[in-house]
């Protein structure tokens, strides 16, 4: 795991470097790998119990990968095992933030959309979403109240899933989407110019994608088209917990990439780092742990921020 660090340092890990600018702060730095924290899925193959039901009304509040598998864990004390052998196509584990769902993308074929399953704390077995096709290399997202997921659709729009109804519309996105800013709102990443090489925007609409606002993103050509790279491409981007910074990671056709970080209450630029698609994962969002921002490395869990 890889972390953009502090304030006037410079931190070199395996093939990344990270450099923070004055003014704003991503603090501190840990490199961790495999073992507790971290979430991706194994989920249990679609259909099959995978946990007994509660009725007190516990919570899903941590997955973890262990040796023999994932544990997912309740707020009663109760758990139970998700066996990757029994789904290897099972990606992108995440828990709503009431803690209430349970969710995962599976592929239906190698290279090909994911279904999206949603897995209640109350009940037995995930149920599959019917009429959704995520695309594959973007992840899922919930909304901070639990109610809605965001899913990137492979026909370029989205899908939002309401976890009351199971409604599902596809308007088309106006960029990467970094998550939902509030319950009423969600945030993308707007690439400008042919090429996106002009520039970059956040940009604030609501849930039906009705025009909110736009910030300017601090970053040109320097950043964007280095000398010697053919330019990079938005792959996903990650808003803090707080609302007041953003990571974009982008990668370029020849396997680079590069990590940004803005202040996203006036867009300046306060901290980069560069690696490889060979090191990361660029499939899976920058997470938020404790203040600080991870960056997965390739082979490393993955866990759908929340948000």
């Amino acid at each position: 795991m890889l972390l953009l660090v502090g304030i006037a340092l410079t931190l070199v890990v395996a093939m990344v470097v990270v450099v923070t600018r004055g003014g704003a702060s991503a603090d501190g730095a840990r490199d961790g790998a495999g073992g507790g924290g971290g979430a991706e899925t194994g989920a249990a193959a679609p259909g099959s119990p995978v946990a007994a039901p509660t009725d007190d009304g516990a919570t899903y509040v941590r997955a973890a990968r262990q040796e023999a598998g994932w544990l997912v864990e309740r707020s009663d004390g109760s758990s139970f095992t998700i066996d990757p052998v029994e789904d290897r196509s099972a990606v992108a584990l995440g828990l709503s933030p009431d803690g209430r769902w349970l969710s995962y993308l599976q592929a239906r074929r190698p290279g090909g959309p994911n279904d999206l399953y949603l897995l209640r704390s109350d009940r037995t077995e995930p149920e599959r979403v019917e009429g959704v096709a995520a695309a594959p290399g973007f992840a899922h997202r919930w909304s901070t109240d639990s109610r809605l997921v965001l899913v990137p659709a492979v026909d370029g729009g989205v899908a939002f899933v309401d976890t009351d109804a199971t409604r599902v519309s596809g308007p088309t996105p106006p960029g990467v989407t970094g998550g939902f800013v509030d319950t009423d709102s969600i945030g993308w990443v707007r690439a400008l110019g042919e090429g996106g090489t002009d520039g970059l925007a956040w940009v604030v609409t609501g849930p039906g994608l009705e025009p909110g606002y736009d910030v300017p993103l601090a970053v040109g050509a320097a950043e964007l088209a280095p000398a010697g790279w053919s330019g990079l491409a938005v792959r996903q981007a990650s808003l803090a917990p707080d609302g007041s910074r953003l990571a974009v990671l982008l990668a370029d056709d020849g396997g680079r990439a590069r990590t940004l970080l803005f202040s996203a209450y006036d867009g300046s630029l306060v901290g980069s780092g560069d690696g490889s698609e060979a090191s990361l994962d660029l499939s899976c969002p920058p997470r938020w742990v404790d203040g600080r921002l991870e960056v997965l490395r390739q082979g490393e869990p993955c866990v759908i921020p929340v948000g």
